[in-house]
């Protein structure tokens, strides 16, 4: 596909949700997937988690990397910081202190590594299942007000 076709295949995607063509599961689950690469901060190598997932996971690809983007070149900082501060949080009972002093102290490091990781585990875990939930309660919306019978609600119809 050229990239000048993207806009168009973009939004024929876009169509095939609304209009309820595609399983519901696998939308809410490309969304959850997608969000959750999106913040890890792994800043750099998302696009090569992402692949990977598409490639191992029944998701939709495209949907998956859109989603993904919530952690993108704007939000990179703040998320990590948000992620930082609510494992010192949840370690120590208060936030983390950020002094370029303390960066030559190998276990400060360590800690703020520990910190990060948990707040990171702990944000993008329920990020991700809130967004699944969110998804997955669209599309269930949008097969009932289409009537469809279709994959979004995983019925068929009576013959």
């Amino acid at each position: 596909m050229k990239f000048r076709e993207w806009p168009t295949a973009l939004r024929a995607y876009l169509l095939q949700i609304q209009r309820g063509e595609m399983d519901g599961e696998r939308f809410a689950r490309s969304i959850g997937i997608g969000v959750l690469i999106g913040l890890l901060p792994a800043h750099g190598f998302q696009s090569a988690i992402w692949l990977l997932a598409a490639i191992a996971l029944p998701v939709e690809p495209l949907l998956t990397w859109l989603a993904s983007w919530v952690g993108n070149a704007f939000t990179a900082i703040p998320l990590t910081w948000l992620e930082l501060q609510l494992g010192a949080l949840l370690r120590t009972g208060h936030l983390a202190r950020l002094q370029f002093s303390e960066l030559r102290d190998p276990r400060h490091l360590a800690q703020m590594g520990v910190e990060l990781l948990l707040g990171t585990i702990v944000l993008a875990g329920m990020a991700s299942v809130v967004s699944y939930s969110l998804a997955r309660a669209w599309a269930a919306k949008q097969s009932r007000c289409l009537g469809s019978t279709g994959p979004l609600t995983g019925q068929t119809a009576a013959k």
